[in-house]
């Protein structure tokens, strides 16, 4: 009997898969821009939906704010732990973004508000063990 993983990994990608996968080692839509004209803000081969599309089972996990951590390790020079007093002490920001999901949905002007992805690389130093990858190198 095989594990639905193993199954998984021997479908051969799909023609969007491989178009996306070229796109992302081209760097497409990747232009540094915070915003798009409004005649390119929608990608190719997306769709625009109002609401988040509903993706899990209602079930969320139950952990207390005394045993949270998040532990941000491997390939960053310097390792780093914050529990949730910490995480919450740095710095935060708020963004609009709009968000094109792989499965083709995009929703526009999504408002963001917590720390950012970026800021906890860069308290772990993440670029100068290789540990963060531009378009180029994907």
């Amino acid at each position: 009997m095989t594990d639905e993983t193993d199954d998984a990994a021997n479908v051969p990608p799909t023609k969007l898969t491989r178009t996306k996968q070229r796109w992302a080692r081209e760097g497409r839509f990747l232009t540094g821009r915070v915003a798009r004209p409004e005649s390119e803000r929608l990608p190719p081969g997306q769709h625009i939906v109002k609401d988040w599309p509903v993706l899990d089972l209602g079930q969320q996990p139950d952990v207390a704010r005394e045993r949270w951590r998040l532990d941000v390790d491997g390939a960053v020079e310097n390792p780093v732990t914050w529990d949730w007093a910490a995480f919450e002490a740095l710095p935060q920001s708020r963004e609009v973004s709009d968000i094109h999901c792989v499965t083709s949905w995009s929703r526009y002007d999504n408002a963001w508000e917590g720390v950012l992805t970026r800021d906890v690389l860069a308290v772990g130093d993440a670029e100068a063990r290789g540990g963060l990858r531009g378009p180029a190198q994907l």
